[in-house]
């Protein structure tokens, strides 16, 4: 168990009463990343991590369901959404980007090829969702862009369907929840610091990053993932669970056999064993690995950034 100035999380399903000291809210350290992958690590075994995972699947669908269609796009295509995120954290950084600066970062951080990159880019200025700002000094390729409302209010929610779900598990996460509304800033700081910090950590768990990048990179890949991992909510890790083809189809707005073809790729990679007569599915263990590996780096990674508002707040109080 961590030591009280940097324990982000409690390691048992919903404990009766947790309070908030400013011990806590003074517990943000410039952490190592050693001690960052040793909390990752530790969280990764907690039973409460699994329900934590199925609730942010649940607040993911519902929140793509409920979405104006053109932000649907960033829901559905994973490098879509991560150039939405990237554009939104240079802002929330009042770092000034073109989209040449966008189009090199995402290429950069190999989320996509140049000319994948070029035509997000491209698509998401004929929509509005990047438009020139009214502060740009330059014209022509060296404008510079600034990212739409409804875009950005679309991922500040999405990151809230993370903290909601950590809450259960994390004090600094419950602490944080009545403050969101008050202060906007705490999710606008926990996308720069989780959008900063990302793709190093989930480098450092290389060996399991496949698993979600082959969802990732197939249209709608991400959402059926989080259909999965709601089909199995009711099942034993690693045992078999009821899972509908049509019924997932219904509820992505997608073709059936849009996903069978996934799922059925999803079973020659061997992440899964899909017995469709028996209309039942089972996990293998190195996916559950990956799945879990990924909501815990998210989730000690969102920890930080919340502790560290905390710790802020607390000086200014206490000043």
């Amino acid at each position: 168990m961590n030591n009280d100035n940097d324990q982000y999380f409690i390691y048992q399903v919903k404990p009766k009463s947790i309070h908030i000291t400013s011990r806590h809210l003074a517990m943000f350290t410039n952490i190592s990343e050693s001690r960052r992958y040793e909390n990752t690590a530790e969280l990764r075994g907690s039973a409460a991590l699994f329900d934590a995972a199925h609730a942010v699947a649940t607040g993911e669908l519902s929140h793509f369901r409920r979405a104006i269609p053109r932000l649907k796009t960033y829901s559905k295509d994973q490098a879509a959404f991560t150039c939405a995120g990237m554009a939104v954290m240079l802002t929330y950084m009042h770092t000034p980007f073109t989209a040449g600066t966008l189009r090199s970062v995402l290429v950069g951080a190999h989320v996509c090829s140049d000319g994948r990159a070029g035509a997000m880019i491209a698509g998401m200025r004929r929509s509005g969702d990047l438009y020139p700002s009214p502060n740009s000094k330059g014209k022509g390729r060296a404008v510079e862009l600034a990212v739409g409302k409804d875009l950005e209010q679309y991922l500040c929610a999405r990151m809230r369907v993370e903290i909601e779900a950590m809450a259960q598990m994390s004090p600094i996460a419950r602490a944080s929840l009545p403050l969101l509304d008050s202060d906007p800033q705490i999710i606008s700081r926990a996308i720069v610091h989780v959008g900063s910090q990302l793709f190093a950590a989930l480098e450092h768990f290389g060996a399991n990053s496949n698993v979600i990048n082959f969802f990732a990179q197939r249209d709608f890949g991400i959402l059926l993932l989080a259909e999965i991992r709601l089909g199995s909510r009711t099942s034993p890790q690693g045992e078999p669970f009821a899972f509908s083809l049509s019924h997932a189809a219904k509820r992505l707005g997608i073709s059936r056999s849009h996903v069978r073809k996934l799922v059925s790729d999803a079973q020659d990679a061997g992440f899964v064993e899909w017995r469709p007569t028996e209309r039942l599915m089972r996990l293998h263990k190195h996916f559950i690995n990956a799945l879990l590996d990924h909501h815990a780096i998210r989730f000690e990674l969102l920890a930080e950034a919340l502790a560290q508002d905390a710790r802020l707040a607390n000086e200014r109080l206490t000043a």
